[in-house]
């Protein structure tokens, strides 16, 4: 495992509002608006880039998956492994807790796509959600 990937602690909280807000331009959550999502997640890992955190991976486990549907990496990150890394984490996760199945919510972006598609995944089809 990657040293550089952890598990979520309550510290880590601004750097993933400050990652969200300069990554996700439709997403400028507070620190009051992203702690729900990221307390409630089953499992939610963090990477650093010196001491700084770069990217974030949320994911929720249900009976037969690991359903990873956050990820947020800085572009200076991008080249140094870190989103990977977590993925990787992710998918150990899911083998840990006995799921065979690795589900990905994630936007359709050229460096999404790399990244899951290294890590072995494939596009399936578009989630359509109601409401």
């Amino acid at each position: 495992m990657d040293p550089r990937v952890s598990a979520y602690t309550p510290a880590d909280l601004a750097g993933i509002v400050r990652v969200s807000q300069d990554e996700i331009a439709e997403n400028q959550w507070s620190d009051e608006e992203w702690s729900p999502p990221v307390r409630h997640a089953a499992h939610v890992w963090v990477a650093r880039d010196g001491d700084d955190i770069a990217p974030f991976l949320l994911a929720d486990l249900t009976a037969e998956r690991l359903f990873s549907n956050g990820l947020a990496v800085t572009p200076t990150a991008r080249p140094r492994g870190l989103a990977s890394a977590l993925v990787e984490r992710a998918i150990l996760s899911a083998h840990e807790h006995g799921r065979a199945t690795v589900d990905v919510h994630a936007n359709d972006t050229e460096e999404a796509m790399g990244c899951y598609a290294r890590a072995g995944f494939y596009a399936m089809h578009p989630i359509w959600d109601l409401g």
